[in-house]
């Protein structure tokens, strides 16, 4: 269930087999950067369109929206409209996610990768 105390975070990257190592330095190197609200407007304006974008992309087929609106409901018993879920989006401040930004660590981060 969704609660103002969790949340997910996650980065994707395209790394090849011999620079995984390299790869990988550089995303703990970006999340100790998060961790200290180092969080550009430009950043965060990317991130929230790359959000939008892909929520809509991904709703392309009936199977999509189906999913879309059944873990919706599952999930929390109610179900929103991709118009209410982007605005919900789009309320998220800079300030709010660096805020949240703050509790990442290395401590409490999970990676896996795909070979």
């Amino acid at each position: 269930m969704s609660s103002p105390a969790y949340g997910t975070f996650f980065m994707r990257a395209g790394i090849d087999k011999e620079r995984f190592p390299f790869g990988v330095e550089k995303i703990y190197e970006e999340i100790a950067r998060f961790a200290t609200g180092d969080i550009s407007e430009q950043e965060f304006a990317t991130a929230q369109g790359n959000i939008a974008g892909r929520m809509q992309i991904g709703l392309e087929t009936c199977n999509d929206v189906s999913d879309f609106l059944g873990m919706q409901y599952l999930m929390y018993g109610e179900i929103s409209s991709v118009e209410e879920k982007l605005e919900k989006y789009k309320a998220v401040t800079l300030d709010a996610v660096k805020n949240v930004a703050k509790k990442l660590s290395a401590d409490n981060l999970y990676m896996y990768h795909i070979e």
